[in-house]
């Protein structure tokens, strides 16, 4: 009989599984995972690009995506070291653009807000543009090999300005005019809020609404109840529901005098119908007009009576409108 401790005795069988035990030809297969590992360095084998390439690029991408300028900056030292002037020129590369974008920014929105079109585009321009070199040097320098020629590489950076421009800066043309909206009066330009509740609109306010263009039924003749851009800028007078008597040198709302506007009708009454907002049109243009008066009395009776639906806002108050006030 053999010992256990007898060194000539043979080592034990190793533990098997039940399909090895029942079928002895087949070997256990290598779990989901490790096969979709084994692909995965398959992959990375057979690409130019390392992995530790590809990490430090995606954590730098964040605030290169939000911060313009900040793919200037010496993220990593290479081997061999730059000199510490060519790092401190970087920073200083970064410094300006960032500071240059919020300028950039700061006009753009002036330009918005003060219809300068030409100023508004070429902001934007160019604040897509320094952006867009930001993010394209941080992408090219980490992730991309050195030796790769030029023509791929403005390539590569004039699609990501593209990218840039599509995904950020085009819904930001789109989301200003959910903020304000700027109106040419006759008084200058007024900034409107259109996220103004009609909740919130009382007698005596001034808002802004569509006005579209109107005919007086005589000869087909147009004239032009609103400012420019298509909107009017003017005060409230009645709310929907309220009763107006007009008189030759005042107007009485619900009995409340009230200041009478030059070109309002000089006597009789009217109920401001459900949904309307009672606006008279102070600044109105003719445009060939060859009706008579009554025609025109008419006309601007039916435009004062403004839709819930044409109101647009209040405007902004404060630096943004210094004499956000219509003058009559």
């Amino acid at each position: 009989m053999v010992s256990k401790t007898d060194p000539a005795s043979p080592p034990p069988p190793p533990p098997t599984t039940w399909l090895a035990a029942t079928h002895p030809i087949t070997r256990p297969r290598a779990g989901l995972g490790n096969r979709a590992r084994r692909a995965w360095y398959s992959i990375l084998r057979h690409t130019p690009i390392h992995l530790q390439t590809v990490i430090r690029t995606a954590s730098g991408l964040l605030p290169a995506l939000i911060v313009p300028g900040y793919g200037f900056l010496p993220r990593h030292i290479p081997s061999p070291p730059p000199p510490p002037r060519l790092r401190r020129n970087r920073r200083i590369i970064a410094a300006a653009v960032f500071l240059i974008w919020i300028l950039c920014l700061a006009g753009w929105t002036l330009a918005y807000l003060r219809m300068d079109t030409g100023s508004y585009r070429s902001a934007l321009a160019l604040m897509t543009a320094l952006h867009g070199a930001s993010l394209s040097h941080h992408i090219l320098t980490t992730l991309l090999p050195r030796d790769l020629c030029l023509r791929p590489r403005l390539a590569l950076a004039l699609a990501i300005t593209l990218g840039l421009f599509l995904a950020a800066y085009l819904p930001l043309t789109h989301l200003a005019p959910r903020i304000a909206i700027p109106l040419r009066t006759p008084d200058g330009v007024v900034v409107i809020d259109p996220r103004t509740s009609l909740a919130d609109i009382r007698r005596g306010d001034t808002v802004a609404y569509r006005a579209p263009i109107r005919y007086t039924g005589y000869a087909n003749r147009a004239i032009r109840t609103n400012q420019s851009d298509g909107a009017g800028v003017e005060t409230v007078q009645a709310l929907p529901g309220d009763r107006i008597q007009f008189f030759p040198y005042r107007l009485e709302v619900n009995g409340l005098a009230q200041p009478r506007i030059p070109g309002m009708p000089q006597s009789g009454e009217q109920i401001v119908p459900a949904s309307h907002y009672y606006i008279w049109p102070a600044h109105f243009r003719a445009r060939n007009n060859t009706g008579n008066a009554a025609n025109l009395d008419t006309l601007l009776q039916q435009a004062a009576l403004v839709p819930e639906k044409e109101i647009i806002g209040k405007p902004h108050t404060g630096w943004l409108n210094p004499n956000p006030q219509p003058q009559p």
